[in-house]
C-alpha cells in the first residue's frame, strides 16, 4: 500500500508542475503582448506627434479586444 501512495504523490507533483508550467507560459505570453503594444504605442507616437489622442484611442481598442 505504501508504494502506491507514494506513485499517487508523484504523479500529483507532477500535475502541479505542468500547471505551474502553464501558468508561467501565459504569463510570459502576456507580457511579450504588452511589450510588443508599447512599442506599437512609441511608434505611433513617433510617427504621428499631432495624433497622440488617436494613437491612445487605438491601444484602448487593442486592449478591449486582448480583454
Amino acid at each position: 500500500m505504501a508504494p502506491r501512495i507514494c506513485m499517487l504523490k508523484r504523479i500529483n507533483s507532477n500535475n502541479n508542475k505542468l500547471v505551474l508550467f502553464h501558468n508561467n507560459y501565459s504569463l510570459r505570453a502576456l507580457l511579450f503582448l504588452s511589450r510588443l503594444m508599447s512599442l506599437l504605442m512609441f511608434i505611433l507616437i513617433l510617427v504621428f506627434p499631432n495624433s497622440l489622442m488617436v494613437s491612445l484611442e487605438f491601444l484602448m481598442l487593442l486592449v478591449e479586444v486582448l480583454i
